[in-house]
C-alpha cells in the first residue's frame, strides 16, 4: 500500500482525533508540522479550532490560516453561535473563461453567465458562516459539525480538549503549567512533551511530528 492510498472499512468515514493540552503548550506550532508531512503524503485533512471570542477567518498569522497554510484541505472554526469554514474547491471550466477588460465574456455576454462566475468565486473557498443552535456540550459540537468534513481522510480537532475523542497531549514545560491534563485519561493515545512525566501510552518529544504523523496514518487514516 503506497502513501495516500487507504484501507477502506466500509462506511469510508474519517476517523476524528484531538490534538490537546494547555494554553501555550505548542498545540498549533506542532500540529502544523503533522499537517505537513501527512500533506506530502497525499491526504486530505480537515481541521475544528474552537474560537472562544468569535471568528476572524482565514486571516494572517491566526491558527486557522496557520492550519491552512500548512496544508490543510479544509478548516473550520467553531465559536459560540457560529460555524465559519475555509475549504480548498475545484472551480469548474466556468470560472476560468476570458474576460474583457470592461468584464464582460470574451465570447458571448449575459448575466446568468457573470453570476456564474461571482457564484464561481464565491464558492472557491466554500466560506460557510451561519448562526448554531449546537448544545455546549463538546462532542455534541463536534458530532455536530463533522458532516462539513466527510470527504477529508481525517479530522483533527484543536481546542475541544473535554470532547470524548483520541488525545494526543502536547505538555511543554516552559508554559508555564505544573502538570499535564490527561496523563489517567482513556482517550489518551499518545504524549508529546519535553518533560519526565510517564504514561501507559507511546510518549514523543515535542521535535517528533514526524513520528507522530507517523502513527496517525497506521492508526487513524489506513484503517478509516
Amino acid at each position: 500500500m503506497t502513501a495516500g492510498q487507504k484501507m477502506t472499512t466500509g462506511d469510508n468515514k474519517p476517523n476524528i482525533i484531538s490534538i490537546a493540552g494547555r494554553s501555550g503548550s505548542g498545540k498549533t506550532t506542532f500540529l502544523e508540522k503533522v499537517i505537513s508531512y501527512l500533506k506530502k503524503r497525499g491526504y486530505r485533512l480537515g481541521i475544528i479550532k474552537h474560537a472562544h471570542c468569535g471568528v476572524d477567518i482565514d486571516k494572517k498569522g491566526k491558527d486557522s490560516w496557520r492550519h491552512k497554510n500548512a496544508g490543510a484541505a479544509a478548516t473550520l472554526v467553531i465559536s459560540p453561535g457560529l460555524i465559519s469554514m475555509v475549504k480548498d474547491y475545484e472551480a469548474p471550466d466556468s470560472f476560468n473563461r476570458k474576460y474583457n477588460s470592461d468584464g464582460s465574456k470574451a465570447d458571448t455576454i449575459n448575466k446568468k453567465s457573470c453570476q456564474n462566475r461571482q457564484d464561481a468565486i464565491e464558492n472557491s473557498h466554500e466560506l460557510i458562516e451561519k448562526e448554531s443552535d449546537i448544545v455546549q456540550n463538546e462532542s455534541a459540537i463536534i458530532e455536530g459539525v463533522k458532516h462539513y468534513l466527510c470527504d477529508m481522510d481525517i479530522i483533527i480537532v484543536e481546542g475541544f480538549k473535554y470532547a470524548s475523542l483520541p488525545k494526543f497531549e502536547i505538555f511543554r514545560v516552559d508554559a508555564g503549567h505544573d502538570i499535564p491534563l490527561f496523563l489517567d485519561d482513556r482517550n489518551l493515545v499518545a504524549f508529546i512533551t519535553d518533560s519526565d512525566y510517564q504514561t501507559g501510552c507511546p510518549i514523543f518529544g515535542l521535535d517528533d511530528a514526524e513520528a507522530v504523523a507517523d502513527l496517525i496514518e497506521k492508526r487513524y487514516i489506513l484503517t478509516s
